[in-house]
């Protein structure tokens, strides 16, 4: 896997916007502009919102992949 899951939900968006998609379907956008997007990982907001980081993962991976 490309991402580790310690990575900022912010981050992540910055350095990968086409994730954005992936990010909204999974955390129903909830979390992708909200203040505590530079803060907080990938890992927290998954386990926050109940997701499970591996899927997470998996899905941001793809899409990252497709970019490259």
């Amino acid at each position: 896997m490309m991402l580790r899951g310690d990575e900022s939900i912010a981050e992540v968006l910055q350095r990968y916007p086409k994730t954005e998609k992936v990010l909204a379907d999974h955390f129903k956008s909830m979390c992708l502009h909200c203040p505590m997007s530079t803060l907080e990982t990938l890992e927290q907001g998954a386990e926050a919102h109940g997701i499970k980081i591996e899927d997470l993962l998996k899905d941001l991976d793809k899409v990252i992949k497709k970019g490259e």
